[in-house]
């Protein structure tokens, strides 16, 4: 068995390691990983991913990428008073494009 890393707890979220293996993850869970899995995660692995602030911290964090507000949404859903303000504008972002969300 190989030496495992452990990270601590983690927020929600999916990792790609340098191993090139996605592990998915959610909130206060432990997660461990090889040491070469572990080398070369860096800040954004450090940090949980998704950050666990206010609202400008998120929408800081995800920018216009629709892969992280689904991602964040995802994590904002598994709260225990998930935050309907965020909730709506990480829906917009992660479904650009809907035909049924465009008025006509």
């Amino acid at each position: 068995m190989p030496d495992r890393t452990y990270i601590g707890p983690a927020a929600s979220g999916t990792v790609r390691t340098n191993a090139d293996r996605l592990i998915r993850f959610t909130r206060g869970e432990p997660v461990t990983f090889t040491a070469e899995e572990a080398d070369g995660l860096g800040d954004e692995w450090t940090t949980g991913g998704i950050p666990d602030g206010t609202i400008a911290d998120i929408k800081k964090w995800v920018g216009t990428d629709p892969d992280r507000a689904a991602a964040a949404l995802a994590d904002e859903q598994t709260r225990p008073n998930p935050r309907v303000s965020l909730i709506g504008h990480l829906t917009d972002l992660a479904t650009p494009g809907d035909p049924d969300a465009q008025e006509g």
